[in-house]
């Protein structure tokens, strides 16, 4: 059968000790079928083409637009697949910066790009015949990292992702854990302080607005503004952001240094009430923020030692992303061809009766 749908091919005659035929080997062709990615960020459009293994053969980026990102998307997969025009396409996975509804794929809520309810799944399916697949970008993120990258054979990780906002996917027993309503991740709304807010937060959750990207230039502003001394100007800050914060938080500046490092708590806080909870493996850090993580995996570290439960606190490591930018790609493609691959055989094996 797979021979028939054209996953598997014949590598060679394997030699044996046994009479009879030697058995031919088999392996899997990972260009059977070719993926389409798409990941769906605040600030970045990112799409690659991937095969089965996860390899990207073919990428292309942008920058996102808020008002018409369906429209950008649509024009991404196009010149995508002409990147690979004699190609089978299994489907089309899109990681969107918000939250999604399961299993319609209508985001929510993209509050980076002040977006609601966005039908995006329809969009596509009127330009391409193909099956489409949204969902969270950090829980692809945590199923690329899984596949390829820091998760590998770990049962039990959190994938915290920082970079505009905060976001996290959660491998739990080697799956991917959703909830109840696919809300799982949204570690940015953790909150800890002696009273209630004001008012409820919207856009963006408690954390998010001390240690997200919004929330580190927000702050470095608001400070700049109240008279502090730092090397950082506010026309620094408001062109480059988070980033520049970053870059002065390594060159020693007080200020910067302050704000990355408290940034840095709030992260570490988090991850040790999580494991605290969820009894994890590893705390894999990813996203724009952590172009420094000199800066902050040693704050996440100390956190976790100090407030999470006793008998977890050697037991947990924290460590870098290994995928970068493709983590989202990367899972996006898994999550594609563990849902759609199945089906796709048995299609072709009906085909041919």
């Amino acid at each position: 059968m797979l021979i028939e749908a054209g996953l598997v091919k014949e590598d060679g005659v394997q030699a044996s000790s046994r009479k009879g035929r030697n058995p031919i080997r088999l392996k899997l062709d990972s260009d059977a079928y070719h993926i389409l990615s798409i990941d769906l960020g605040g600030t970045n459009l990112r799409g690659a083409v991937l095969n089965l293994n996860g390899e990207l053969l073919h990428r292309l980026s942008d920058t996102t637009r808020s008002a018409d990102f369906e429209d950008q998307i649509v024009q991404l997969v196009t010149r995508l697949i002409r990147t690979e025009p004699q190609a089978r396409f299994l489907g089309i996975g899109v990681g969107a910066a918000g939250t999604v509804e399961q299993p319609s794929g209508r985001i929510l809520n993209m509050p980076a790009l002040k977006r609601q309810s966005v039908e995006l799944t329809h969009v596509l399916g009127r330009e391409f015949a193909l099956p489409i697949l949204v969902d969270n970008d950090v829980n692809y993120a945590a199923l690329g990292e899984w596949w390829h990258g820091a998760a590998q054979q770990k049962e039990n990780v959190i994938c915290i992702s920082i970079g505009t906002g905060i976001g996290s996917g959660l491998i739990l027993g080697g799956q991917l854990y959703r909830g109840s309503h696919n809300l799982v991740g949204e570690i940015g709304y953790f909150y800890h302080a002696e009273k209630l807010p004001g008012k409820p937060y919207q856009a963006f959750g408690a954390m998010e607005m001390r240690a997200g990207g919004w929330g580190i230039r927000h702050r470095a502003l608001q400070r700049l503004k109240e008279g502090a001394h730092s090397i950082l100007s506010a026309d620094a800050i408001t062109g480059l952001g988070a980033k520049a914060i970053l870059e002065a938080s390594l060159q020693g500046d007080t200020l910067a240094r302050d704000i990355v490092r408290d940034a840095a708590f709030e992260i570490g806080v988090a991850a040790a009430n999580v494991i605290s909870l969820l009894d994890l493996d590893r705390v894999v850090l990813m996203g724009g923020i952590m172009g420094t993580p000199q800066e902050i995996i040693p704050v996440v570290e100390e956190a976790i030692r100090t407030v999470a439960v006793p008998e977890a606190r050697n037991k947990v490591d924290v460590c870098l992303g290994k995928l970068g930018d493709d983590a989202v790609l990367i899972g996006a493609a898994y999550q594609v061809q563990e849902t759609l691959l199945p089906a796709a055989i048995l299609g072709v094996q009906s085909e041919g009766h």
